[in-house]
């Protein structure tokens, strides 16, 4: 169909909450997209850390296919296979005991936040706040939004739930106020906040961190949703941290494209949920699930989450040189490949999407003025320097007053 044409039944027909790009793709090879016109673009965003192996990779796409000859779906009044399998997969290697899956992060983080409630009145501790933190995000639905620390997301529904407090990020000494409170049940924490700008907690705050939840005895809510599945180097960021947190949620490239969420309890939360406590229509479904076991057993491969970690620092050094080159660089940061790169006040990074996009490259702004690297696992570094390219050349047009 013509672009303007489909782009005029999209302003008819589809609610207005996205503001989309005037581009239209048509399909895309490993770390590459192709619009309607045959442009080719490299992607950075990777669907915002969900095309964890690319587009068009032959394993997903052997898997989908045969899945989808077999079973779609058949409820969760019963078992099946690639899900029991999955699970067993995401717990290998972990502390972790049994899995529930959903659709989303945002559920995941609904049904943690869930958890984490009844656990508390089963035992009758009175506890029933979360310590979160200020510039995060842990999604759009009115529990997960609660637990978001931007304004910016919350303000159009409020009220919204009172079962939130929040600390500064990274600030070890304001954490002990607040979660030494008795109402405070559990901590919910990024280990790297990807939508407040890709910040990484220092190792000061991790350790305070550790030791609090110990004094204190309250639980922690790791959100994966976009540091999962290999983004960091790690199939799971906690893992370097030193922390074993009672929950985890993960979603976005779990199943390489396909919607899927899980959510991941320690041995003192996996019997919480009884029959009817908790469900999902779609979640754990035959096919996300067995796209799922075919990603997770190729991320979960050391030499492939090696690759990650090498090729994350490959990036950060180029963008270490053009930060070098222009005096509005203000910092590069992050682990494996989610990497920010945050610019002076006096750049908007959000100004420059457009240009990127004109020379052939997805890459989009979070926090307050940060670029954000997603690209899918498998880039290639030479993709990585074209993409360094267009960057240091759209830079070399910026005139700062």
């Amino acid at each position: 169909m013509d672009k303007n044409k489909l782009f005029k039944l999209h302003g008819e027909y589809v609610m207005q909450n996205y503001a989309p790009y005037p581009i239209v793709f048509d399909k895309g090879e490993g770390s590459l997209l192709y619009d309607s016109d045959g442009k080719e673009y490299i992607d950075f965003l990777g669907g915002i850390a969900v095309n964890s192996l690319g587009h068009n990779n032959k394993d997903v796409t052997k898997t989908l296919c045969k899945q989808a000859k077999k079973l779609l779906s058949c409820s969760n009044y019963f078992i099946n296979e690639s899900a029991v399998l999955l699970a067993k997969e995401l717990i290998k290697g972990t502390h972790f005991k049994k899995v529930f899956f959903c659709n989303s992060g945002t559920e995941a983080a609904e049904a943690a936040i869930k958890i984490v409630k009844k656990y508390n009145n089963d035992k009758n501790t009175g506890a029933y706040k979360f310590l979160s933190f200020t510039n995060s995000f842990h999604g759009r639905t009115v529990g997960a939004l609660s637990a978001t620390g931007q304004d910016k997301y919350k303000t159009a529904f409020a009220p919204l739930p009172d079962w939130f407090e929040f600390a500064p990020y990274n600030d070890a000494d304001a954490l002990e106020k607040i979660i030494k409170k008795p109402e405070i049940s559990a901590v919910i924490m990024e280990f790297i906040q990807g939508e407040g700008g890709v910040i990484v907690p220092s190792s000061d705050f991790i350790s305070r961190l550790g030791l609090l939840l110990k004094k204190y005895k309250k639980l922690l809510i790791a959100d994966e949703v976009q540091t999962g599945a290999g983004r960091t180097g790690n199939f799971f960021a906690y893992e370097s941290a030193g922390l074993k947190p009672d929950i985890l949620i993960t979603a976005k490239g779990l199943a390489g494209g396909i919607p899927i969420g899980a959510v991941l309890t320690n041995e003192k939360l996996s019997g919480v949920l009884k029959p009817g406590d908790h469900g999902t229509t779609f979640g754990g479904n035959p096919l996300s699930t067995a796209v799922g076991l075919t990603v997770t057993k190729i991320i979960k491969n050391k030499n492939f989450l090696n690759g990650v970690a090498e090729k994350g620092n490959y990036l950060k050094n180029k963008l270490s040189e053009l930060k070098k080159k222009y005096a509005f660089v203000k910092e590069i940061r992050g682990a494996g490949l989610m990497v920010g790169m945050e610019l002076s006040p006096s750049v908007s990074a959000r100004s420059l999407n457009e240009k990127f996009l004109d020379r052939g490259l997805i890459l989009i702004a979070a926090g307050s003025n940060t670029l954000r690297f997603l690209p899918p696992l498998i880039i290639k570094t030479e993709e990585i320097d074209k993409a360094i390219s267009i960057i240091d050349g759209v830079f070399g047009e910026i005139k700062v007053l």
